[in-house]
């Protein structure tokens, strides 16, 4: 169903939600292969959006454990400076550096 309905001209498929979640962040976050594969078929899709928290496609792949996503998008080009930088905020919070991110 998703594949008949990018493949319509009317469609686009890099439209995000209110809290600025693309259809590729959902599919990444939630380990759906095909529509990832699908979504990065097309080249109106960025595979580097952030959602209002920041949080990138690939880093929800990442905190979800998705590996064959994480390589599939590392091999399309996404940029690992997000995912580090969500990995430092969140290791610095952890240790009591709240302010430095605020």
């Amino acid at each position: 169903m998703v594949k008949v309905i990018l493949e319509r001209e009317d469609v686009t498929p890099d439209t995000a939600d209110k809290d600025g979640r693309t259809p590729l962040l959902w599919a990444a976050r939630n380990g759906h292969w095909d529509i990832v594969v699908a979504l990065l078929g097309r080249k109106d899709v960025a595979p580097d959006a952030k959602n209002k928290s920041g949080r990138t496609p690939l880093s929800w792949a990442a905190i979800r454990w998705h590996e064959g996503l994480v390589g599939m998008l590392l091999e399309r080009g996404v940029s690992l400076l997000t995912l580090w930088i969500k990995a430092v905020e969140h290791l610095s919070r952890g240790l009591g550096y709240v302010d430095t991110w605020e």
